[in-house]
């Protein structure tokens, strides 16, 4: 596409409504591949060998011996096999409406995991030690939260998309999204001049249409103007969120 061309539509919005920001997500296929090699190195590192585990297997079969505990693996294996009866289940249903004024013209490419499935990826991604990829939304009235990537379904461009922040009068409009992990920082400052320095490990990680805690007092009038994250300048190249 040219210089002057108007490119193409990314998100297809409601009257009075425009982007505040944007956040690059690494792909559900990139974060498996991260998995595997990390699995790959803790069952190195136990001495788990599938000729290992088959031999485990053998040995309990007809005893009352407990089953043999799965490889790292194997946990990411049944990851991607529930990754992919979800994905098969939304191909068989095909177009459906989505949560804003559904479009049925619209095609879901990936949908979200169940909640419940993905609090047995975060438990998993911390017994691997993988960076957590979560989205960090910041409002107006200076209100934030953190969600996981995982919660969010991937849609075709020019979709409605879907709730991601329960807009209040007290909560207000979103202001920042950003990228984050559990080593970020970030700072607010507000159009008074008001500035903060939070943690963001310490914001509640919380679902998508949910509303979020206090991040910083405002007055009445003041509203949060700017949210960006602090590189963490101590990470090494393995500790670095995995973005593509």
């Amino acid at each position: 596409m040219g210089r002057n061309a108007g490119g193409n539509k990314g998100i297809s919005l409601r009257k009075s409504d425009y982007v505040i920001g944007v956040a690059v997500t690494p792909s559900e296929a990139a974060r498996n591949r991260k998995r595997l090699e990390l699995a790959s190195k803790i069952d190195e590192a136990n001495g788990i060998t599938p000729e290992s585990l088959s031999s485990r297997s053998s040995e309990t079969q007809g005893s009352a011996s407990p089953k043999p505990a799965a490889s790292a693996k194997a946990k990411v294996s049944m990851v991607e096999q529930v990754q992919a009866a979800i994905a098969e289940m939304m191909r068989a249903k095909g177009n459906i409406p989505l949560e804003l004024n559904g479009d049925s013209s619209e095609t879901v490419i990936e949908a979200a995991l169940p909640e419940a499935e993905v609090e047995k990826m975060e438990k998993l991604d911390k017994q691997l030690g993988l960076t957590p990829c979560l989205i960090l939304t910041v409002s107006e009235n200076g209100f934030g939260k953190r969600t996981d990537v995982d919660a969010y379904r991937l849609q075709s461009r020019g979709g409605k998309g879907v709730i991601n922040m329960r807009t209040t009068p007290k909560i207000g409009k979103v202001s920042a999204i950003q990228l984050v992990d559990e080593t970020t920082e970030l700072m607010v400052i507000s159009q008074f001049g008001k500035i903060i320095r939070i943690d963001t490990k310490t914001i509640r990680a919380a679902g998508r249409a949910t509303m979020g805690v206090k991040l910083l007092d405002l007055d009445d009038a003041d509203k949060v103007a700017a949210a960006v994250t602090i590189p963490n300048e101590e990470k090494s190249e393995d500790d670095k969120p995995l973005v593509q």
